[in-house]
């Protein structure tokens, strides 16, 4: 069992964390960030630029940076928030608009993250890249995303 203070002060970050990030203060994002995190959104990087993993606080500010250049956040809402000691799960509902071509995908993401000294240490997002891929990219992003043409 872990201990409920520290449990209640992974919850606290992770409020911080998304709070910042909904105002768009990647400086404040970037604060919760250890210099060596260990980050990595789950994707195709062909289709968005911002997956990948990453590896230090600057890179994995960059990859937020090419988020928000390339896509509107029309919603961001956790779902819930799991904490147990220093590691958390999130489950959020997303909605963005393409910048170029004005496309909306929404999908559920799972956000898993440690906690050190107050700081993000790792991060891992899941989604259902594919179905995001064809709401913004159209349906030639699944034979583009390695899935075939079947339906």
């Amino acid at each position: 069992m872990a201990d409920h203070d520290l449990t209640e002060r992974t919850r606290a970050l992770v409020h911080q964390l998304y709070d910042r990030f909904k105002r768009g203060d990647l400086d404040g994002v970037g604060a919760l960030f250890a210099d060596g995190i260990e980050w990595h959104i789950e994707g195709p990087s062909d289709v968005f630029r911002f997956c990948g993993p990453r590896k230090g606080r600057q890179s994995a500010i960059s990859a937020l940076r090419s988020l928000i250049e390339d896509y509107e956040h029309l919603a961001h809402d956790p779902r819930f928030i799991l904490a147990d000691g220093n590691r958390a799960c999130i489950f959020a509902r997303a909605e963005i608009r393409h910048r170029g071509s004005g496309r909306v995908a929404s999908a559920d993401l799972c956000d898993l993250m440690e906690f050190s000294e107050g700081k993000v240490i790792w991060f891992r997002e899941l989604f259902d890249t594919l179905s995001a891929a064809e709401m913004v990219a159209g349906p030639d992003a699944r034979a583009r995303a390695g899935g075939g043409s079947e339906r």
